[in-house]
């Protein structure tokens, strides 16, 4: 039997950070775009319609809300929540803003 070169190479050591900056599930960019649409789906859901701005930066997104267009600060901490939820599980860190 012949022997394969994967089974006769040493196994190297996995570099968890390093497999995360060549190999990420999502860009910053997409991420962006995800939180979008999440957001979309609560103002769908609870019938109302904010503006924001979404900036992806290499590990964060920023959501910059504005001020004038919330339905009220119980919704906007409710939202904020599950946005830092929703980023846990991506991997990326999330800042809010109002102006």
């Amino acid at each position: 039997m012949k022997d394969s070169p994967e089974a006769s190479a040493p196994a190297s050591k996995f570099n968890p950070i390093q497999f995360a900056l060549e190999k990420p599930m999502a860009t910053p960019e997409e991420l962006a775009v995800a939180f979008g649409q999440l957001i979309d789906g609560i103002c769908d859901l609870s019938g109302c319609a904010v503006d924001r701005i979404i900036t992806a930066g290499l590990s964060s997104i920023t959501i910059s809300w504005r001020i004038d267009s919330l339905p009220s600060e119980g919704w906007l901490s409710d939202v904020e929540d599950q946005l830092k939820g929703f980023a846990a599980c991506s991997g990326v860190q999330v800042r809010f803003r109002r102006h």
